[in-house]
């Protein structure tokens, strides 16, 4: 009788709303695998807890796996690897730089395990040290880094399979690292659908005025100085309104600002990000918006943000800055507009290119809708994983 293959998940966050974690998982799962989640420890969240679905999640990790210079952190990269071995896995999928240390220390300990890093930006790019204000941490934090990169490189090379969102991180991460294993990009297309609650859609929840509406879902990248100046390009276009959907404490802050400015008032929105009816929320607007540094971060160049395949399998166009995911959508469906901005009034030139060309963006954006697919994209990760597990 052949085993259930069991995949043990390494991830650096409490796993509260990591999608593509999540729709990685339930795939596995559907594929009759079994799964065990190791990941961060949360106060508010159980140490250990069997969902019913049958996937474990046990919160083993805590401070320590994010300052590799600590100087027990070898060992306390070993004990959480002891920790997993105790499941008895028959792969490690590591989810980011952070986590793949342990997956490494698991390979050591049994080379047989299927060793897989699964990095969702180019790392080699992400100079996150260079925002830390204090000139000390600064420091620190280009040391860690450096090590950091060291890691990544020696244990992809380690590596049985590296899984990255696009085509170019992959090819990056190849050159750069000398890579001889199989390498899968798999882009972040979301399994989301709509709701079907009625008055769920924006203009109904917010009570959105008549005209245009323009969306930004996820992270915010940008100074509260250049938010507020996007905010005054996007009023200056007539019969437009912008959305703005976000959870992190730098959405909250700009939000609190942009609401003490009168001329904001009944242009500039500000909505919860709520994974249950994000469907609801894109699809319901006219075009999306991909505002992210890449003209600072490389990576952000590279990487396949999760809301321009949102805006995609919602069925909306959108405007991008230069970005190879958003390049790869324009070629392959034809619904993405660029803008530069680093040019005042860039962006307001082409919202009103989008508005003027609409229809023909808007059935470019229903093509995408119809052809993307998540369990499509993972599909040659499963056929990967069967075959090596057999």
């Amino acid at each position: 009788m052949t085993s259930i293959p069991h995949i043990a998940v390494l991830l650096d966050n409490p796993f509260v709303s990591d999608l593509r974690v999540e729709k990685e998982i339930n795939s596995f799962i559907q594929a009759g695998m079994k799964v065990t989640l190791f990941c961060f420890k949360s106060p508010e969240l159980p140490d250990s807890v069997t969902r019913e679905d049958g996937l474990e999640i046990k919160r083993i990790f805590n401070f320590w796996l994010y300052h590799p210079l600590r100087l027990d952190y070898k060992k306390r990269i070993n004990a959480a690897a002891q920790i997993v071995a105790q499941s008895k896995p028959t792969a490690v999928h590591c989810h980011d730089f952070y986590s793949v240390p342990v997956g490494g220390a698991l390979k050591e300990l049994d080379p047989s395990i299927f060793f897989v890093y699964d990095t969702h930006e180019y790392f080699r790019k992400s100079f996150f040290y260079q925002e830390i204000p204090e000139f000390f941490n600064r420091i620190k934090g280009n040391l860690s880094w450096r090590k950091l990169i060291r890691q990544e490189r020696n244990l992809s090379r380690q590596a049985d399979l590296v899984i990255s969102t696009t085509h170019a991180i992959c090819d990056a991460i190849r050159s750069n690292y000398r890579l001889k294993c199989p390498m899968i990009p798999v882009r972040n297309i979301p399994a989301i659908e709509a709701s079907g609650i009625a008055g769920n859609k924006l203009r109904d929840r917010l009570d959105i005025p008549e005209g245009k509406i323009m969306v930004q879902s996820g992270n915010v990248y940008q100074s509260l100085e250049l938010m507020l100046s996007m905010f005054d390009e996007v009023i200056s276009v007539p019969n437009l309104s912008f959305v703005l959907i976000g959870n992190r404490p730098k959405f909250y802050s700009i939000k609190e600002e942009a609401l003490k400015i009168p001329k904001y008032a009944g242009r500039i929105f500000f909505l919860d990000y709520d994974p249950n009816h994000l469907h609801d929320h894109l699809s319901s607007a006219d075009f999306g918006l991909l505002y992210m540094r890449t003209d600072v971060w490389e990576s952000h160049k590279l990487t396949s943000p999760n809301r321009v395949m949102e805006y995609s399998v919602c069925g909306i166009p959108f405007i991008s800055v230069p970005q190879y995911s958003s390049e790869s959508l324009r070629d392959e469906f034809g619904h993405v507009l660029f803008f530069d901005a680093s040019v005042s009034g860039d962006l307001a030139r082409n919202i009103n290119v989008m508005i003027d060309n609409y229809d023909m963006l808007k059935l470019g954006a229903e093509k995408a809708n119809a052809t993307l697919s998540w369990s499509r994209e993972f599909e040659p990760v499963l056929e990967m994983y069967r075959a090596r597990l057999a």
